[in-house]
C-alpha cells in the first residue's frame, strides 16, 4: 500500500521568490501594455496606408542610429530618407541571393514573385520581409512609400534593378529612385 504524502508547506524563501516573480512578471506585463505604437500624423493628403502602419522612431533620430536599424524596419519609414527605400529593398534581395547560394530559388518576373521568395516561400524557407510587413499589399505586391508596386528588373541570373516610382507615382519619370544607382556608359 502506497503512503500518501503531505503536501509540504513553501518555506517563506520561496514564498518571497514567488512572490518577486509574480510582481515582476506583473510589471512586464504592464510595461509592454504601455508600448503601443503612436500614430503617425500623415504628411500629404495622399499619405500611404504604409505610412501610416510604420513604427515610429525616436523624434531625434540620427543618420547613425538609422543604419542600426534592421532592414525591414528601415523600408518605406518616414524618418529614413525616400532614396534610402530602393537600396534597402536592393540589400535585402542581395541577402536573399547570398543566404541561397547554390540553391535554384523561384523565378522572380516581377514585385510579386519578390514578395514570395522573400516571405519565405524559397527552398531554404528564410524569411527576408515578414508577409505582413506594411510595405506589403493585402495582394501581395511590394509597395514604395507612395503605394505604388515597385518595378523590379532582372539584369542577370541573380542580379536585380529596383526601381520606385517616386512622389509622382510614374514610372521612368525624373523623380523615380532607382538601386543600384546608374553607372555612367564607358567612354563617358
Amino acid at each position: 500500500m502506497k503512503e500518501k504524502c503531505a503536501p509540504r508547506a513553501f518555506s517563506a524563501k520561496h514564498r518571497l521568490a514567488i512572490t518577486g516573480l509574480v510582481v515582476g512578471l506583473g510589471l512586464l506585463v504592464f510595461i509592454i501594455s504601455q508600448m503601443r505604437p503612436q500614430a503617425i500624423a500623415p504628411t500629404a493628403a495622399k499619405a500611404s496606408a504604409i505610412t501610416r502602419k510604420s513604427a515610429p522612431l525616436p523624434p531625434q533620430l540620427t543618420p547613425e542610429a538609422i543604419s542600426f536599424l534592421p532592414l525591414t524596419q528601415r523600408l518605406n519609414h518616414p524618418q529614413v530618407p525616400a532614396a534610402q527605400d530602393v537600396q534597402t529593398v536592393f540589400s535585402i534581395c542581395d541577402s536573399y541571393f547570398t543566404m541561397l547560394k547554390a540553391h535554384e530559388g523561384p523565378p522572380i518576373r516581377d514585385d510579386a514573385d519578390l514578395v514570395k521568395a522573400l516571405s519565405g516561400k524559397n527552398p531554404t524557407k528564410l524569411i527576408f520581409l515578414p508577409a505582413d510587413h506594411p510595405a506589403i499589399s493585402p495582394q501581395g505586391r511590394l509597395l514604395d512609400r507612395w503605394g505604388t508596386p515597385y518595378f523590379i528588373h532582372q539584369r542577370k541570373s541573380r542580379f536585380f534593378e529596383i526601381r520606385s516610382a517616386g512622389p509622382d507615382q510614374k514610372m521612368f519619370t525624373p523623380d523615380d529612385f532607382l538601386a543600384p544607382p546608374p553607372q555612367p556608359e564607358r567612354g563617358e
